[in-house]
């Protein structure tokens, strides 16, 4: 009988000990990304920046847009994408704008700028840019 349950037991242990543990996120075998001419003409630095006046302002306004930001990233299978495609590299930046008064921001302390988000994305030969000012002001 002592035989019966040491075998007994010794066959639930190693049944238990037989899981596969669950798989992980799997990595893109393959990144679809955009042909060279479309970071080339859109992604731009960080530190880049942009001077745009007015037209027939009195006094003259100027607003500088800076880039603040900028990356390429990949999400990969069982990645969080906030409904963002997986395997496919994207380009997106931030920029400030020192115009306030277009582009107040979020709080009135002079380092909070109006800021803005650009992201691309696409498959193949088309690709497009998203755009998201936070707090902007853009009356006529």
């Amino acid at each position: 009988m002592e035989r019966v349950l040491i075998s007994l037991f010794s066959v639930i242990l190693l049944a238990g000990g037989c899981q596969k543990s669950p798989a992980g996120p799997t990595e893109c075998t393959q990144v679809a990304r955009a042909s060279a001419a479309f970071p080339a003409y859109w992604h731009f630095p960080q530190g880049s920046y942009w001077v745009y006046q007015k037209r027939g302002s009195t006094p003259v306004e100027v607003d500088t847009v800076t880039v603040i930001g900028s990356r390429v990233r990949v999400f990969q299978p069982g990645q969080t994408t906030y409904g963002l495609p997986t395997c496919t590299e994207l380009y997106d930046y931030t920029c400030w704008h020192s115009n306030r008064r277009y582009f107040p921001g979020v709080s009135p302390n002079s380092g909070f700028r109006g800021l803005e988000y650009f992201q691309a994305e696409g498959q193949e030969s088309q690709w497009g840019v998203a755009q998201n000012s936070e707090a902007a002001n853009l009356s006529p």
